[in-house]
């Protein structure tokens, strides 16, 4: 059978934010439309980054891009340099378009592991998350407390503490009225959109099993600069760093296992895995550079999680689901649903959802309808968290373990903390 070809998405900015109506509009609820995204209160929307590195960097420069009367006032970061090279690459031309909006000046330029009090504390309608994720659930409580918009990059932790300190907030969000909108890009993509809900609706059946990879050749490898203390070392060697980045599989593989947890549309009961390390053992820090983790369901489905960092290895990202009635693959940049109803969309989904989500964030604040991401935020995030578990221990680790856990990876006073860091995780073994 012919596919019906749904949705024909550019990758051209200009297209992206001038085009007028998108096929699978009702599942943002409002927030597609995308040449009206701007109307309402035409005040300005003062914006904060907290954490100044690429993806703080990018963050701010889509959010500029995707409305009007948007600033950048204040900035924070643990190093001075990291803000500079941050401004000086957001006063570029971004895709040949001039990037207005950034109105930092040096007395809103904050330093130092406190410093992200100080942009919350100012006068900013929203404030970027952006840190590395292990500082995550101390800026976010801090910034529901203050009453302030939230876009927070993924995950939102590194530890089930963590989690259930940002889930334990889910409540104020609702009742402050705070937009939180989460850095799961996908869930802003409309031929993504529009395909899960086909899911949901059962035009391939009832799901019998999945598999999802966030295979990639390259992992983030930085040189110790000469002078500074293990403490200093870690922190500009974070993602290499289980309590400040999760390991790989929470920091970047949460991308597909979120995919995983919005199709499926609950949690699973349980995950059983494996992973180690056999490329990169000089490298310093203590994580892995390659995963499998297979989750289980209360309906006997089962999804395969697969995540590797080596280079010269073939890439594979996205996920494929396999149910009775029809499979939806997610493959590498595809969205399409084959089957007897089958569908195909077209468009480069990364991008879509990068400039969407900020989008669907400013029209949610500037119309006074607030969107509550952090209970996706946490169930995904504790998903991962919960496959890395069950790698790295080689047992079998259940949801209402990861819910009830007291596991906490980061260092009980950061401020004197030494950094020192645990080994590597043997399975079967004890890790303390």
């Amino acid at each position: 059978m012919q596919s019906d070809n749904l949705e024909q998405g550019k990758t051209d900015r200009g297209q992206i934010l001038n085009k007028s109506a998108v096929t699978g509009a009702t599942a943002l609820a409002g927030f597609s439309i995308l040449h009206k995204a701007h109307a309402g209160n035409q005040d300005v929307l003062k914006v904060g980054v907290v954490g100044c590195g690429g993806r703080g960097t990018g963050a701010v420069a889509d959010i500029l891009t995707a409305g009007r009367n948007v600033e950048l006032v204040a900035m924070a970061d643990a190093a001075q340099a990291q803000i500079e090279k941050s401004l000086s690459s957001l006063k570029k031309d971004r895709n040949k378009q001039s990037l207005t909006g950034v109105n930092v000046t040096p007395e809103r330029c904050y330093v130092g592991l406190d410093a992200y009090k100080k942009v919350i504390d100012s006068d900013i309608d929203i404030v970027i998350l952006s840190t590395p994720p292990g500082f995550r659930p101390e800026h976010f409580e801090y910034a529901i407390n203050a009453g302030k918009n939230i876009f927070c990059e993924k995950p939102c932790a590194t530890d089930p503490v963590g989690v259930r300190r940002i889930r334990n907030l889910n409540s104020v969000v609702d009742r402050k009225g705070i937009s939180v909108v989460s850095g799961f890009q996908r869930r802003h993509t409309f031929g993504m959109i529009e395909s899960v809900q086909r899911i949901h609706d059962g035009n391939i059946g009832n799901i019998l099993s999945g598999r999802t990879y966030y295979n990639a050749t390259n992992t983030p490898q930085k040189k110790r600069p000469e002078g500074i203390s293990d403490r200093e070392w870690q922190f500009v060697n974070w993602y290499r760093v289980d309590w400040l980045s999760g390991d790989h599989y929470v920091e970047q593989a949460v991308h597909n296992i979120d995919l995983a947890n919005w199709v499926m549309n609950v949690p699973p009961v349980s995950a059983y895995g494996m992973g180690g390390v056999q490329y990169f053992h000089d490298l310093p820090g203590n994580i892995y550079d390659h995963f499998t983790v297979e989750y289980t369901y209360a309906n006997g489905a089962r999804i395969t999680s697969m995540s590797r960092q080596i280079p010269h290895t073939d890439s594979a990202r996205g996920g494929i689901f396999f149910g009775d009635k029809g499979t939806a693959n997610y493959m590498n940049g595809a969205m399409e649903i084959l089957g007897d109803k089958p569908g195909k969309w077209e468009g480069a989904w990364a991008m879509l959802g990068r400039n969407q989500e900020h989008v669907n964030l400013l029209r949610s604040i500037r119309e006074s309808r607030p969107m509550n991401h952090t209970m996706i935020l946490c169930d995904t995030t504790l998903m991962a968290i919960m496959g890395r578990e069950a790698a790295y221990s080689g047992k079998n680790v259940t949801w209402q373990e990861m819910m009830d856990s007291d596991l906490s990876l980061a260092p009980k006073n950061i401020e004197q903390w030494d950094g020192s860091i645990r080994p590597v995780p043997k399975p079967g073994m004890d890790r303390s």
